[in-house]
């Protein structure tokens, strides 16, 4: 009787010491779905192609640790310059509240990067005229994807590029302050009405020269070098002008949560191949930027990009 005794008080104690870490240790993110809606008059992308890299750069989990949520973007895209018909990205999993995080990690940066353009990304611009966009205004959330030479811009309403405007939104969501009360929750509608075909260049994080230091040499003899960096795929090549510096650096920071991926000098070299294997950064906005020293005092300029076409595995 002594030991069942025991037995049982044993038992006891570990269902209980089961439920405490139950609730000590449970996972109490909430899960929610938000809607991106793009909405243009004109074609985004090409024939072939993969989808518009404005609508790539949120194709990945919003995490809002503040506020102990992660949200699940679901895409769509229309044009208000043919009749009303809405292409929605679709994934191999439905985008609902039963994603893991895991699971929506893998889904958007293994397809994502590979996910073609739709027909009505890439038709050529309709000589109809277009439907009111303000119906898309009216109780919604809205932003606006304008030209960088569009005067309107003012990093609120105004956007001149999709990275700047997803880090807005991330802001205004840690804020509790995207959505007000008579909006319809969840959904943001982005608009764009240049008119102009072609990729929104995104322009250096620190204005249209990024953060390169004034265009202004500091010695005798100093001189104004152009970088010119490019990218082609995961190897990017810039200017052999550059191997006179006595230190260059070249720098991969995620857009998305700021972390530097790399950072490794190159002085002497003109080129370089990224190589990182963490696939949760794989089609997701990362800033690439040139860091060059002259003893001299001369200076450099565009130094920086931003891609999302990396492969990261």
């Amino acid at each position: 009787m002594k030991k069942n005794r025991i037995l049982i008080i044993a038992l006891l104690l570990l269902a209980l010491l089961v439920m405490v870490l139950y609730f000590v240790f449970r996972d109490t993110t909430e899960r929610k779905t938000i809607e991106f809606n793009f909405i243009t008059d004109h074609p985004l992308a090409n024939e072939g192609g993969k989808i518009p890299s404005e609508m790539r750069v949120f194709c990945s989990v919003f995490d809002i640790k503040e506020q102990k949520t992660i949200l699940f973007p679901r895409l769509s895209f229309q044009r208000l310059d043919y009749e009303l018909r809405v292409d929605t990205l679709q994934f191999s999993k439905p985008i609902t509240t039963e994603l893991t995080r895991e699971d929506a990690d893998l889904m958007y940066t293994n397809e994502t990067s590979t996910m073609l353009a739709s027909v009505m990304m890439y038709k050529v611009k309709s000589e109809s005229e277009p439907r009111d966009h303000m119906v898309f205004t009216e109780n919604f959330c809205h932003f606006y994807l304008v030209p960088s030479s569009d005067g309107r811009v003012d990093g609120i309403r105004y956007f001149d590029n999709a990275i700047s405007l997803r880090n807005y939104i991330t802001s205004k969501l840690i804020e509790g302050t995207l959505f007000m009360a008579d909006q319809k929750q969840n959904v943001v509608n982005i608009i764009l009405l240049s008119g102009e075909s072609g990729v929104i260049e995104p322009k250096g994080p620190d204005g249209p020269e990024g953060p390169e230091g004034p265009e202004v040499p500091e010695g005798p003899g100093a001189k104004i070098f152009a970088a010119n960096l490019k990218a082609s795929g995961n190897t990017f090549n810039w200017s052999k002008d550059l191997k006179t510096a006595n230190k260059l650096t070249i720098v991969f920071k995620s857009k998305v949560d700021g972390k530097i991926l790399i950072s490794e000098e190159v002085t002497g070299l003109t080129s370089y191949y990224f190589s990182y294997s963490n696939s949760n950064y794989e089609a997701s906005p990362i800033e690439v930027r040139l860091e060059a020293e002259w003893d001299d005092g001369s200076k450099m300029k565009g130094g920086s990009l931003v891609t999302s076409e990396l492969q990261c595995h």
